[in-house]
């Protein structure tokens, strides 16, 4: 993501996946894929009918997203009385 939209500059990534397929829709959601689109029972697969999912992000979607990410990785290690040990993990947006 950050060579599409940094080094490319992109400011659109989009993809498309097989809704069979949750675990890559459950990838792209947690770095902040929205689905755009759905086509019904558009992909044949072994006898079944299965929908075509259209997934994007925008540039400023993704970083605010990895921004918020950043966040919730600040984790207390440990923790005794007032003395609180924290992991910060931090990313470059630029």
């Amino acid at each position: 993501m950050r060579y599409a939209f940094h080094e490319l500059n992109f400011n659109h990534v989009e993809l498309d996946v097989i809704g069979y397929n949750k675990n890559a829709i459950k990838t792209y959601e947690k770095v902040g894929f929205i689905t755009k689109d759905r086509m019904r029972s558009v992909v044949l697969r072994d006898g079944n009918c299965y929908d075509r999912i259209i997934m994007g992000i925008l540039k400023h979607e993704w970083i605010t997203h990895t921004e918020n990410e950043v966040k919730k990785e600040a984790e207390p290690l440990y923790q005794n009385g007032s003395a609180s040990f924290f992991i910060i993990l931090q990313e470059s947006l630029v």
